[in-house]
């Protein structure tokens, strides 16, 4: 059954999908569109029923490929004899489309029956045209339960959104973050999974978000891309109050604070947490935050990861005070500074917990100081360092725990 297609060059491939397709012309379930091979797909769609079937779409356009005239004709007949899809992504890469490619997206979204996830990425410098991709949306909204926009511009057309009633899943990626998320503020929708990530976010835009959600909420990452989250005092307290149920917390970048801990003290279902931090206060005082954090983590947190801004040399202070049955660990490490003291605290906190089965070290460098005098550590995959340095870390490491890559250890939003 031809129940997926990935697009190849290759064309003992297309023989393949072609014979099955003689055989059930019906059976295609998910399509997946770039338009240098608008052609083929073309030709395929010639036979009516051949798209009728379709449950997921997904449409890569790049306007410099050309084949614009086929892409165009293939969306029409998408939008004329598909009816069945609950998926679409589209995703548009260059300065200039036709008005035509945006307008049979929208007939595409219009003529569906219950389009439930619907994902919208426009890295195009033009982007007027998706007005009327998400204005086509207003059809959607009873049905709309996934919702993901990344790299768009705001437009009053967003006001679709208020309507999305059954809507669980918003993520806002790289927008008007503000504008977005005041829409949603009159609306009804209550998220179990809420993702933004801006440069900065304003705390106080997803307050009345948070309120509604409520014990709904359960996944929260909010990315603050290198500032400080702004207004974090009322942030922290609008989620000790009303979203108690979170079991996936991602939070950049804040500061260690009682609001923190008490945040952590009171997220009884805690499992997955990632927290980035920024403080420029004098050591011995981020010693004794960083020994409350490790004492108001859940006890039901299995997966941590603090690598993204983790100092080395509190790595220690942070163990020997952690009491939690953690399973994946992802943590900084650093060759030339304290590597026996990081390794040893390792140890210690396995030995005494015996739960640590993963762990990923990142490498940083230098902490970056921003504006304000505070200081942020990232993550740097460190091409200086020898081969046989990681090999020295893995021996040591996997005496007791599997040192693993990021890739496999990350769990995402």
């Amino acid at each position: 059954m031809a129940s997926e297609i990935f697009m190849g060059d290759m064309p003992e491939l297309m023989e393949t999908i072609f014979k099955n397709l003689k055989e059930e012309p019906n059976s295609l379930f998910s399509c997946i569109l770039v338009n240098r091979q608008w052609k083929i797909f073309y030709s395929l769609g010639k036979n009516d029923q051949f798209f009728t079937g379709l449950e997921e779409l997904s449409v890569e356009a790049v306007s410099d490929f050309g084949g614009m005239d086929e892409a165009i004709m293939l969306l029409r007949i998408l939008a004329k004899y598909t009816t069945k899809i609950i998926t679409i992504k589209f995703k548009a890469l260059d300065y200039h489309f036709e008005p035509q490619i945006y307008h049979a997206i929208a007939k595409i979204v219009k003529s569906q029956k219950q389009l439930k996830r619907f994902n919208l990425n426009c890295e195009a410098k033009s982007q007027t045209g998706i007005q009327g991709i998400i204005s086509a949306l207003e059809k959607q909204s009873k049905f709309l339960q996934k919702i993901r926009i990344k790299n768009c511009v705001y437009y009053t057309e967003f006001e679709v959104l208020m309507n999305c009633e059954n809507l669980k899943v918003l993520r806002v990626l790289y927008c008007e973050q503000q504008k977005v998320l005041k829409v949603l503020e009159t609306g009804d929708c209550r998220l179990n999974t809420l993702e933004i990530s801006s440069c900065p976010i304003e705390g106080s835009s997803i307050i009345r978000i948070l309120e509604r959600s409520g014990t709904t909420l359960q996944r929260l990452k909010l990315d603050s891309i290198d500032q400080e989250i702004f207004s974090q005092q009322l942030l922290l307290e609008t989620l000790i109050k009303f979203c108690p149920n979170i079991i996936y917390l991602y939070i950049s970048y804040i500061k260690l604070c009682d609001q923190l801990f008490n945040l952590m003290s009171n997220s009884k279902n805690l499992q997955f947490l990632t927290l980035l931090w920024t403080d420029d206060r004098p050591e011995e005082e981020v010693k004794t935050q960083i020994i409350q954090l490790a004492k108001a983590l859940p006890l039901n947190i299995q997966y941590l990861d603090l690598g993204n801004f983790w100092i080395n040399s509190y790595i220690d202070v942070f163990l020997d005070h952690c009491n939690i049955s953690l399973k994946k660990l992802l943590f900084s490490i650093n060759f030339d500074q304290n590597y026996e003291k990081t390794t040893e605290a390792l140890f210690k906190f396995w030995s005494r917990k015996r739960s640590l089965e993963e762990v990923n070290a990142s490498l940083y460098e230098s902490a970056s100081v921003c504006e304000n005098g505070s200081m942020l550590v990232g993550r740097y995959k460190s091409t200086n360092v020898s081969i046989s340095s990681w090999g020295k870390l893995k021996k040591d490491l996997e005496e007791y725990v599997k040192l693993v890559p990021y890739e496999s250890i990350v769990v995402n939003c």
